[in-house]
């Protein structure tokens, strides 16, 4: 009995340690974005900003300022296709 529960304490407490140090190693390693890997462009009065590291495109509103939406790059080559996904109007 005690020895079951000893062993039940030592993997839990185990893999708590496990994730909780995936999680600190994952958010270290995070990469920020530096101004060399963003490409601005600007077209049909609006600014467009592509990120080569997350491989998204802002597109902001050239007069106001607002966010018009994000594209998600999903592939490369011929068969890339683009999802987008519009800000909600508040």
């Amino acid at each position: 009995m005690i020895k079951s529960r000893m062993i039940r304490f030592i993997v839990s407490d185990f893999v708590f340690s496990l994730i909780l140090g995936i999680m600190a190693i994952r958010f270290f390693s995070q990469e920020t974005p530096s101004w060399k890997n963003i490409f601005f462009a600007a077209h049909h009065n609006a600014l467009k900003f592509f990120d080569y590291n997350t491989g998204k495109i802002y597109v902001y509103s050239e007069f106001d300022g607002d966010l018009r939406g994000v594209y998600q790059l999903e592939g490369l080559g011929r068969g890339l296709k683009v999802s987008y996904r519009r800000k909600s109007k508040r």
